[in-house]
């Protein structure tokens, strides 16, 4: 899990660099983002804040934010992975349609060539 923070408050900035060491990276490279309110991102946001809505509310332990950034994590590759599923069945389920009908097409075309022999 790689992390960018991007956060107005510089307390939090630095509280969540020292708990996050090893998952930082830059934006480019990030999985997501963490910011003290919500953002215009390319990346998903996980916020930190008082506000309704929020991932995680404020005051947290080191153990809470690492549980609920994790869970987010997950959440986040499931709902990645889950249109992938869903257009390779689609995929297989157009794969097979286009086989019957080509089939059919090849059926008809050489019962065709047998009549008017």
């Amino acid at each position: 899990m790689k992390i960018a923070v991007v956060c107005d408050s510089p307390l939090l900035k630095k509280c969540l660099e020292v708990f996050l060491k090893e998952r930082l990276s830059s934006y480019s490279a990030c999985d997501f983002v963490i910011s003290d309110k919500k953002i215009d991102s390319e990346k998903p946001v996980f916020v930190i804040s008082d506000e309704k809505g929020s991932n995680l509310k404020k005051p947290f332990s080191k153990t809470k934010l690492l549980k609920s950034l994790d869970e987010y994590f997950l959440k986040q590759k499931k709902a990645n992975a889950h249109p992938t599923a869903i257009h390779r069945a689609e995929a297989g389920e157009l794969e097979k349609r286009i086989r019957r009908l080509t089939e059919g097409f090849v059926n008809d075309l050489l019962r065709a060539i047998r009549e008017h022999r």
